[in-house]
């Protein structure tokens, strides 16, 4: 959804205003969505292993983490500010991009995100959210376990939930600048995405067979998909952005479509071997493919700009190459990294 969304350049229009609206904005809050559930249900495990310190299990959990993210994203931001710097001759990032800082809140002036490693600001929240969640989870851990903890973990990040809503408000109603970089990007606002997750992950450990029933899924899930387009076509498309709720409500709506999403396609079993092959491989490369794909659709578009490359061959590509390249990078960067990793706290590749 991210990449559909990322080709817009490459588009008519009339076409592309739509898809990078609809599908980007989803795409990423489903990618923040299910990083909480899987990082809450890895988690969880500990208030019920109490053979392992709190202390020790919180360091195989930033080690295990930070193994599968940190060097892939440094390997990019490397080769990004080589790529903007020398290719484009354009300024690249900054110190901050080191440390996840380069969009940790909302500006003070109407800028726009920057290009260089356009994507980044997702990473950031990624980020944060694996830093502090877990000392949260883990501080709970240490005076309550087993059903009792989960249930503080729960109330916590519900409260957590409620503070970023006021916050967003807040935001909202003291601002006058581009949405995207006041309320989409910064990344004290965007961790409750993760943290819907982390409810779904504490729901689905009570009640492993947890699901809403067909009725409700046809009434709630519509509903929730209609709220979420009439925001983004309020604050995108018309200029209609003084609706100041409507910055704000967009975001629980769509948080709440994707947890009901993951909820719902994680019962459905896949019995075509070659399609779940297919579904593996491209998850084990979906990291390297997100890291990938701007950076080769700036080129592209640079190609059809000032080189008269034809734009469905450049669309083409844009879906042929990134892929390529996220193959060639999990097999000899990320799987040899993650190897190591393996080695080193003994566990399975995930």
């Amino acid at each position: 959804m991210v990449m559909l969304a990322h080709c817009n350049r490459l588009l008519p229009w009339q076409f592309s205003k739509y898809i990078y609206v609809y599908t980007g904005f989803t795409g990423v809050e489903l990618f923040f969505v299910l990083s909480g559930f899987l990082i809450g249900s890895i988690l969880f495990r500990s208030f019920y292993n109490e053979t392992i310190p709190v202390g020790t299990q919180l360091k195989n959990f930033w080690i295990s983490r930070w193994l599968r993210t940190l060097p892939l994203y440094y390997l990019l931001l490397l080769f990004n500010f080589l790529f903007y710097n020398y290719a484009l001759k354009l300024p690249a990032g900054n110190w901050r991009y080191l440390f996840f800082l380069q969009s940790i809140h909302w500006p003070t002036t109407n800028f726009l995100h920057p290009g260089f490693f356009g994507e980044s600001w997702s990473l950031a929240v990624e980020e944060w959210f694996y830093l502090l969640f877990p000392l949260l989870i883990f501080q709970i851990a240490k005076f309550s376990r087993g059903n009792e903890g989960l249930k503080r973990v729960l109330f916590c990040t519900i409260v957590f939930i409620i503070i970023e809503l006021i916050l967003k408000f807040w935001v909202a109603y003291t601002t006058n600048f581009y949405w995207g970089n006041v309320m989409y990007k910064p990344t004290i606002l965007r961790l409750d995405s993760c943290a819907y997750g982390i409810i779904l992950a504490c729901i689905v450990h009570f009640n492993p067979q947890f699901k809403i029933s067909k009725v409700g899924m046809w009434i709630i899930i519509p509903l929730l998909i209609l709220m979420v387009l009439l925001c983004l076509y309020q604050i995108y498309l018309p200029d209609l952005i003084n609706y100041r709720i409507v910055k704000v409500i967009v975001f629980p709506a769509n948080s709440l479509f994707c947890v009901l999403a993951i909820n719902y396609f994680r019962n459905i079993s896949i019995r075509n071997e070659v399609f779940k092959k297919t579904i593996v491989i491209l998850s084990l490369c979906s990291y390297s493919l997100y890291l990938i794909h701007l950076p080769i659709e700036t080129t592209l578009n640079g190609l059809v700009l000032h080189a008269g490359l034809p734009k469905n061959l450049a669309l083409f590509l844009y879906f042929i190459l990134p892929v390529a390249a996220a193959f060639l990078m999990f097999r000899f960067f990320e799987l040899p990294v993650l190897n190591y990793r393996n080695s080193i706290l003994k566990k399975p590749l995930n």
